[in-house]
């Protein structure tokens, strides 16, 4: 305001016998500076008490008013709060340098409220605030050309939307947390799926810990005792040891506990072939179908990659894909020509029934009046993703559904797979272009990753974990032959599964793709659960190429396993069950579960331990290292 006098003075001679008289300034009365602050101020936090202190601060003399902005107002030009209305006029109260809050303030300032209130100033940061009620380019841009604009200074490092981001990051560790603490997982709005899969990854967690105790041991007694290499060696063997009896250990206590689990759930059956039904014909019928939304969204996954770098990609994917086959199959092979046990009839199994055209009809029925309601009203269900959710679902079931009733001959070129991923993309395609949102927005709301905002990708990947377990009926009827052929199993499970990884960082560094995407790619032939999983250990890697090449390579697998080992001679169940799995994961496995029901239970638990055994080696962080080094990163772990 000195500037704007300063500046009268020189542009117009002094007539002081026709000038009026201005009232001095506020800070020059006795009376208080009434200082006015607003925001939203959710999830109170140091950052807002700095900048109402500094408001506070302005003048010897201060009266600061704090107007909040109702959850109204806040939730048409901001978004949805975490804290209600009443809860975030109460943490203000609370604020030693509030001297009166103002409850339901203006989105932009007025004469009329300035007036009404005696307003002095107006504090806040020098940022333009965006205006998205549409009055104005800055929400304070009227205070500043009035002169009543007084700058306070931003506190870094913190923020409302900083502390939503972090608790969105860390979702699963605080679910865990308070899981743990005894909440139920009703209280805590998670499925039932969710909550044991968290419980699983509880007790992962307290076994890594187990193991980085035992490994800092190990390197301190090295690094005090100056023991040798052979001393070294000795030591490693005994902590290997010890470290197999803990996972052994851990391993007993939660076969103990899914025994109780499925032993009170057949007690409560009426007949045991209930049982069987539920476990084998669904997951068998539908099993394909939980691995579809990770390539449904490719489109998305794939923008950032060039198409040099996905030729690369596809290249490595298959290639390693039959690489991993081979070596899995034969590796199986030699070690039975060295045990030579016999092969002893496997139980058989039931091949799952064929769609009845009710279900096709009631899909086709939820599809139609689902979308129709979508297009009508794109937020009817709350958000967009959960009203989408209905009919991109029931499009991705009728295109498994039409896939699976095609002819044998055409199956082997048009797999449901795509089928499905192509009913899927089609749908998402359509709805983008009639609600004129976008094929991008679509399939981000097809797999949202959000459990508290889930789409049908999500719907359909919360089975994974279930489809799993499921592998564990087909396992417990073939339990015999799986003892019996224990050495073939894990023998051909520790090889395929080290050779897959470093393989894939080879064949990485030898074409020239970008460090980041071999790392993203080195679990393609595990299944998308763990997948993920191991990824996590690498820093920067890019999860959504990593899902999409795990599904790749089991499609790939799905379409041409049988036949490739027909070609190599491999007519050993057990070697191309194990082969199947070790290279194809669940989509081989369901391949072959129709097909060769006496390779199933070898599919089944290399299916399983492959993802188990290969999260073990990345663990480890030299030969995490190592994998970096090759792929031609510059460091390794997270």
């Amino acid at each position: 305001m000195a500037r704007v006098s300063h500046s009268r003075k020189r542009s117009a001679p002094s007539k002081p016998t026709s000038q009026t008289h201005q009232p001095p300034p506020p800070e020059h009365t006795d009376r208080p500076v009434r200082v006015y602050a607003d925001g939203i101020f959710d999830l109170f936090h140091f950052g807002h008490a700095r900048a109402l202190e500094q408001a506070k601060l302005l003048f010897p003399n201060t009266y600061l008013l704090v107007g909040c902005c109702n959850d109204e107002l806040t939730n048409r030009y901001k978004g949805k709060t975490v804290m209600t209305q009443e809860e975030r006029y109460e943490s203000l109260r609370h604020c030693k340098w509030v001297d009166e809050v103002i409850p339901d303030a203006p989105w932009v300032l007025t004469q009329e409220f300035i007036d009404k209130h005696h307003i002095d100033y107006v504090a806040h940061d020098a940022l333009p605030y965006a205006d998205t009620s549409g009055a104005a380019n800055d929400v304070y841009e009227f205070v500043k050309k009035i002169g009543k604009f007084k700058e306070t200074k931003r506190t870094d490092g913190v923020s409302t939307s900083d502390l939503i981001m972090r608790i969105l990051k860390d979702y699963n560790q605080y679910v865990m947390r308070n899981l743990a603490r005894g909440y139920t997982r009703k209280d805590l709005g998670v499925s039932y799926v969710k909550e044991k899969q968290l419980q699983v990854n509880m007790k992962i967690n307290k076994l890594r810990e187990t193991v980085k105790a035992h490994q800092e041991k190990l390197q301190t007694v090295a690094k005090t005792a100056g023991i040798n290499h052979e001393e070294w060696l000795a030591n490693a063997d005994r902590w290997v040891a010890g470290f197999l009896e803990k996972f052994e250990e851990h391993c007993h206590n939660m076969e103990t506990a899914i025994k109780g689990r499925i032993q009170e759930k057949l007690r409560r059956q009426t007949s045991r072939g209930i049982i069987g039904g539920l476990m084998q014909q669904p997951v068998a019928a539908w099993l394909p179908l939980f691995f579809v939304p990770s390539l449904v969204v490719l489109p998305l996954a794939v923008k950032d990659v060039s198409p040099s770098s996905a030729l690369k990609i596809f290249f490595i994917t298959f290639g390693g894909w039959f690489a991993s086959l081979v070596v899995a199959g034969y590796t199986a092979l030699t070690v039975r020509r060295i045990v030579k046990t016999q092969l002893i009839p496997a139980e058989p199994m039931n091949k799952p029934s064929p769609f009845a055209p009710l279900e096709f009809w009631a899909w086709a029925a939820l599809f139609l009046a689902s979308f129709a309601v979508a297009y009508v009203s794109p937020t009817a269900l709350g958000t967009t993703a959960t009203t989408c959710l209905p009919f991109l679902l029931a499009s991705t079931v009728l295109g498994y559904m039409l896939g699976s009733r095609l002819p044998s001959g055409v199956k082997k070129v048009l797999h449901p797979i795509i089928c499905c991923v192509l009913s899927a993309d089609l749908a998402a395609v359509a709805y983008g272009y009639l609600s004129r949102s976008g094929v991008d927005a679509v399939l981000g709301d097809y797999l949202t990753k959000a459990p508290s905002n889930p789409g049908a990708g999500d719907i359909l990947m919360g089975f994974l974990g279930s489809v799993i377990i499921s592998f564990a009926f087909s396992m417990f009827k073939q339990r015999k032959l799986v003892k019996r052929h224990a050495a073939e199993i894990f023998t051909s499970i520790a090889v395929a599964s080290t050779f897959s990884l470093y393989s894939t960082a080879i064949l990485g560094r030898v074409v020239e793709l970008e460090p980041i995407l071999t790392i993203s790619i080195l679990p393609r032939c595990i299944t998308v659960a763990l997948a993920l999983s191991i990824v996590s250990f690498f820093e920067g890697v890019n999860t959504s190429v990593t899902a999409a090449v795990v599904v790749l390579t089991g499609l790939i697998g799905a379409n041409f396993a049988q036949a490739v080992m027909d070609k190599l001679g491999l007519k050993d169940p057990i070697a191309r069950g194990i082969g199947t799995a070790s290279s194809a994961h669940g989509l081989g496995t369901a391949a072959v579960s129709a097909k060769e029901p006496e390779a199933l239970p070898f599919c089944a638990i290399a299916y399983g331990l492959t993802g188990v055994v290969a999260s073990l080696i990345c663990y480890v962080p030299t030969i995490r290292q190592s994998l970096v080094f090759i792929a031609g990163a510059a460091s390794a772990s997270a």
